[in-house]
């Protein structure tokens, strides 16, 4: 909240020296954690704000991030897409989790029930049981275990691709972008 309160503070007293030196419109985002991707040279560079509430703001054609945090600013012509974070896959990893465990355990009590040390019928309804017995048994703790430990870690971003043509374009675009996901909490034009 700290940060908050002095970055809103920054973003205000810099607009105010700004609107002396220059007429054109500025618009100030608070927005999640967010990944911006650009051109850079021949390829392309990902820049990755990872704290939960990011301060950005536009001076004409440029974005600037918090210049009291990070030193970045770019033209808007340059980013290609920006990516906002979506919540975690946890749901993904403990599905993933779940049939690496349900194979794991299916194959082991296939391989069990045909081993005559350990069971005298071979059928093949009797290994499809016991697989699919183990395979359930293993599937459970996978997922509620690892596929939790995996997903959570497993960033799930919604991106927004701009469009290559126009200036004009990009910028709404990307206004739209920030204003879905944040909060525009300033705004001015000519």
């Amino acid at each position: 909240m700290k940060i908050l309160i002095i970055s809103l503070s920054v973003l205000f007293f810099s607009q105010a020296l700004l609107s002396q030196a220059d007429t054109a419109g500025i618009t100030g985002f608070i927005l999640p954690e967010i990944k911006i991707y650009q051109k850079y040279k021949v390829s392309g560079v990902v820049y990755h704000f990872e704290e939960e509430s990011n301060l950005f703001f536009t001076v004409n054609d440029t974005l600037f991030a918090n210049q009291l945090k990070y030193i970045y600013n770019t033209p808007i012509d340059d980013i290609t897409k920006v990516g906002f974070r979506d919540g975690s896959n946890i749901g993904l990893g403990a599905l993933y989790t779940a049939g690496f465990g349900f194979l794991a355990g299916f194959l082991w009590g296939w391989i069990q029930q045909q081993n005559p040390l350990i069971s005298n019928d071979h059928s093949f309804g009797a290994s499809l049981q016991n697989g699919a017995t183990l395979g359930a048994f293993f599937a459970l703790p996978a997922a509620l275990f690892f596929g939790i430990i995996i997903g959570y870690d497993w960033e799930r971003f919604e991106e927004v691709i701009l469009p290559k043509s126009d200036i004009a374009k990009k910028r709404k675009a990307l206004m739209d972008a920030f204003s879905s996901h944040g909060y525009v909490y300033s705004k001015s034009r000519r």
